[in-house]
């Protein structure tokens, strides 16, 4: 090919530059030529098209729906990510978009909470579970267990209300269950054991663990058998879990309460056991701690019945023997305040050991671990021993702790008034605050009038054995007082002449 004068001075990098821009030369000769009329024609068509597809792209914006959902997705991956301040932020955006999303606005309390605003997070919550209608089922499950936890159930209006979140958090598929076992729980704490059983029954199609109130329930019915079959089979359940997996604690745990609830505490001290070699852990420990416990109600008592009735001490019991499987359950867990709580029965039995159970709870009060139940053991033995102003000073400083076990103080009120140096007054104030604990309940209220009786005040004891002996899994003692109220009475009438 034969190149022109200007092209063969060109270099070989601009002769490349020519030979690339050569096509857009060619195309830009053939645009210029264009017959551009129908254009010209068509422009104002166009615009007036572009024109109206503005509204057409407004409209297509982000909704208020779609932007929460967004919101929602970044609150997600940021509590993934575990930045739960970034996860408080943008849910506060949802509840801005979108205020009536229940299981945002739940979330957002319960993160406000774990931050420590515990007040507007609380509010967030209670917002979602009015006490007189339905509500969102994990907020009424939080306020029922928030009301537990402080103990604000002593009222009937409190109870109400009380049952009312419970059996509205039933619907909640991840509390179900345990909401209708708290039902079960509140129904034996009013004196309702028929009501309970169905609530526990219910509470067991989710929760297998339930099955251990159930047969402590059907036992304080009267009805042994239909204990010993529930208990059996959650027995067997748990074993066979275990057999599966020995590493599961929690169903070793479980497997050994059933075991212990059908008579078999050599088989839960050995699956327990089994569980300390494998894995060592606190929660083993602690099951072993109160299997000792057991073992010394079984010494202790003269029947194995329900332990909120006031019990007496078997005749045959040996002290010693007592104090040592009080010993071991305290080794294994320093803090069993059911093993604490014991202490006090050995005192009484035994003056010899008094001294032995006193060393104990000072040494509890020595290193400064005294809790409210250290306090009320060392007003017994003070009380027993006759030293009533430091009974006195322990008594204070247990109710100042908040003692909330109705059952502890109802055997303390029945150990005090019977003592060999009864404290009657310092014995019905623990009575009292057992009934404001649990209302209703007839062993308490048995506990009470017998102490009244034994004050004089016979028409106050009346009222309270009538109260209880209707409803009394064992009414002959109440009646037994009962009766000997009516002839206190009848004897301080002056005779006609």
């Amino acid at each position: 090919m034969k190149l022109t004068n200007k092209e063969e001075q060109l270099t070989s990098s601009e002769r490349l530059r020519v030979y690339m821009s050569s096509p857009f030369r060619w195309f830009g000769i053939w645009l210029i030529n264009r017959d551009w009329r129908y254009l010209r024609l068509g422009l104002p068509a166009i615009l007036v098209c572009c024109l109206g597809a503005i509204p057409l792209a407004m409209s297509s914006s982000v909704t208020k729906t779609d932007l929460a959902e967004m919101y929602k997705q970044q609150a997600s991956d940021s509590l993934r990510r575990k930045e739960n301040g970034d996860a408080v932020r943008w849910l506060q955006r949802v509840i801005q978009l979108t205020p009536y999303d229940e299981e945002s606005t739940f979330l957002l309390g319960r993160l406000m909470i774990e931050q420590g605003d515990y007040v507007l997070g609380s509010e967030l919550i209670r917002s979602l579970a009015p006490a007189d209608k339905p509500g969102y089922p994990d907020a009424q499950f939080w306020v029922a267990v928030d009301l537990l936890g402080k103990g604000k159930v002593a009222t009937e209006s409190s109870l109400s209300a009380l049952q009312h979140h419970l059996r509205e958090a039933r619907r909640s598929p991840s509390h179900a269950a345990e909401a209708s076992g708290l039902l079960g729980d509140l129904a034996n704490r009013t004196g309702h054991p028929e009501e309970a059983v169905e609530y526990y029954q219910e509470a067991i199609q989710g929760d297998r663990s339930w099955t251990l109130k159930l047969a402590s329930t059907f036992g304080a019915l009267g009805m042994p058998e239909k204990a010993k079959i529930a208990a059996e089979e959650a027995r067997e359940y748990f074993r066979q879990v275990v057999l599966a997996d020995p590493a599961d604690t929690e169903s070793r745990i479980e497997w050994s309460r059933y075991a212990l609830a059908v008579g078999n505490d050599v088989e839960a001290e050995n699956a327990l056991r089994a569980g300390q070699k494998l894995a060592p852990n606190a929660a083993i420990n602690g099951e072993l701690s109160n299997l000792y416990v057991q073992r010394f109600d079984q010494a202790y008592l003269a029947k194995k019945s329900d332990l909120a009735a006031p019990q007496e001490p078997n005749e045959d019991f040996d002290p010693v023997e007592g104090l040592q499987f009080l010993e071991e359950a305290l080794r294994l867990n320093p803090n069993n305040e059911n093993a604490i709580s014991r202490l006090p029965a050995i005192a009484q039995v035994s003056k010899e050991l008094r001294g032995d159970v006193k060393q104990k709870f000072q040494a509890s009060l020595d290193k400064q671990h005294a809790t409210a139940i250290t306090h009320l053991g060392i007003g017994v033995i003070e009380s027993l021993d006759g030293n009533a102003d430091e009974a006195r000073l322990h008594f204070e400083l247990a109710s100042a702790q908040g003692l909330q076990s109705a059952q502890l103080m109802n055997n303390l009120a029945w150990t005090i008034a019977f003592s060999e140096t009864p404290q009657f007054e310092t014995a019905l104030q623990f009575a009292n605050q057992a009934l404001a604990l649990m209302p209703g309940r007839p062993e308490i209220l048995d506990t009470r009038g017998t102490i009244l009786a034994k004050m004089g005040r016979y028409k106050e004891a009346i009222v309270d054995l009538e109260q209880a002996i209707p409803k009394h899994p064992r009414p002959e003692r109440a009646r037994e007082t009962l009766r000997q109220c009516y002839e206190a009475i009848r004897q301080r009438q002056p005779q006609n002449k």
